[in-house]
């Protein structure tokens, strides 16, 4: 520890803070190709197999990207999208591959649960959206709304058809 006269003298010297080199290039996604798909086994307590893929960026990096949901499509040579956040039981993977961009196609039966009340109900995506569909239909019958409203057009300056 420096005495007085020391820090009278000289001062205190700031730390010159570097951060580190990012395979991204500061970018929020970046586009690659993957020589390789496998499976990887995590970290304990956990045990199911994480798909990953690696990825060659087009910044000439080799990263390990995770592929999420269940089941994917990626082949060698396939294009991702990958954007960051790390997986926490597999060391080494810092960043995600995102589905439906590029060549890798969504999750075609993904599971969603929904709470009603204290029941808890499980469909797959495509399920929901015609569920929501057929609510909002039927709240507009219900409440007597016309279901198509005509857009007021425009001729000149003034609004015709209101």
């Amino acid at each position: 520890m420096p005495t007085l006269n020391q820090l009278i003298r000289h001062g205190r010297e700031e730390k010159r803070r570097t951060d580190r080199p990012r395979a991204s290039d500061q970018c929020p996604q970046k586009q690659g190709v993957c020589p390789r798909v496998s499976t990887r086994t995590p970290k304990n307590p956990n045990s199911a197999p994480r798909n990953i893929a690696k990825v060659r960026l087009s910044n000439r990096h080799d990263i390990f990207a995770q592929i999420p949901g269940e089941g994917n499509n990626l082949q060698e040579h396939s294009m991702v999208l990958i954007r960051g956040g790390r997986v926490k039981d597999l060391p080494g993977v810092k960043s995600h591959c995102i589905r439906r961009v590029k060549d890798l196609l969504g999750s075609k039966n993904r599971r969603i649960k929904i709470w009603c009340g204290k029941t808890q109900i499980e469909m797959n995506g495509r399920c929901l959206w015609n569920l929501l569909v057929f609510l909002d239909q039927s709240r507009r019958f219900i409440s007597g709304l016309p279901k198509k409203v005509q857009e007021p057009r425009m001729i000149g300056n003034r609004n015709v058809g209101t």
